[in-house]
């Protein structure tokens, strides 16, 4: 089965991309993936690090909700989005 295809306003061809993952070694809890994304898909997430501090990350709260934007991805200065387009 091929993936997902449409077309934008202009008439180009396009394919979403779900969003997969997040690598929260390189995230770095800025939020600005969670500001951007209009379907509130992601949220912030704390936990201690190997010093005990504690620490934010983005995390995939409504994977479910993503339309493929990756509006997510635009906003993460630091690339920490994985997507996949569905089959």
């Amino acid at each position: 089965m091929s993936p997902l295809n449409y077309q934008t306003f202009g008439g180009y061809p396009w394919t979403p991309q779900f969003i997969e993952a997040i690598d929260h070694e390189k995230c770095l809890g800025c939020g600005r993936c969670v500001k951007i994304c209009g379907q509130h898909c992601l949220g912030l997430e704390s936990y201690h690090d190997d010093e005990d501090t504690e620490r934010f990350v983005s995390a995939i709260m409504e994977k479910e909700q993503c339309i493929g934007c990756q509006a997510c991805s635009r906003a993460c200065i630091r690339g920490c989005f994985s997507f996949k387009a569905l089959a």
